[in-house]
């Protein structure tokens, strides 16, 4: 069996602690080796975490996944109110040139992250108007709603950005329990074939590969 693929790590190293741990009789001849019940426990453990860095590591790219979609559509969300918020306010202040100048809503970015910003840095300073937009729907309450909505966004985006570093770092973790397994692997089937050199079939239940004219 080849172990090349982190799956074939994981198989070749349960097929290996699965058959010794039926036969009393492999075991013996193995601990005669210098692979001892301890080392068998070692693969088991091993195991274990090979396992649970591998789940680690799917859980971490899901939640990097989610936050991701969930941020795409909720910033498409803030921004196109807040365009709708901003053509009212531009309706509001037709006549006040300055206010408009001070909203910054003549020209909004199409980028969404400036606009993000734009839409944050409005809405504060769209406090200090409630009294005149306040008969155009906008009231204190849509404000301050509209406002936490866009920092909910930004403080998203600093989620995506943690859930991205603890994805990289779980991949690197798999990586290294998956290299300590393998090793563990190369190790067992060193002692196996000098254990059962008189007997070679017997490493096929190990899977490790034996030639025909060994067996013959």
């Amino acid at each position: 069996m080849k172990i090349q693929s982190q799956a074939q790590i994981l198989e070749a190293a349960q097929l290996i602690t699965a058959n010794v741990r039926k036969d009393a009789a492999l075991q013996k001849q193995l601990a005669a080796h210098g692979f001892s019940p301890k080392r068998m426990q070692e693969g088991n453990g091993l195991i274990n975490a090979a396992e649970m860095h591998q789940q680690t590591q799917i859980d971490h790219y899901d939640q990097k996944w989610a936050i991701g979609r969930q941020l795409s559509t909720d910033i498409k969300t803030v921004c196109t109110t807040f365009r709708d918020h901003a053509r009212v306010v531009k309706t509001a202040f037709r006549h006040d040139p300055i206010t408009l100048q001070t909203l910054k809503v003549k020209a909004i970015s199409t980028n969404q992250w400036k606009c993000l910003k734009e839409a944050i840095y409005f809405y504060g300073q769209l406090n200090n108007h409630v009294t005149t937009v306040a008969a155009y729907g906008l009231t204190a309450e849509v404000i301050a709603q509209s406002r936490a909505a866009a920092e909910a966004v930004l403080a998203m985006k600093s989620d995506r950005a943690h859930s991205k570093g603890m994805a990289e770092d779980s991949t690197q973790s798999k990586q290294k329990a998956f290299q300590a397994l393998r090793a563990w692997i190369m190790d067992f089937r060193r002692t196996a074939r000098l254990a059962f050199h008189d007997n070679p079939q017997l490493l096929e239940v190990f899977g490790i590969p034996v030639s025909s004219r060994v067996k013959g």
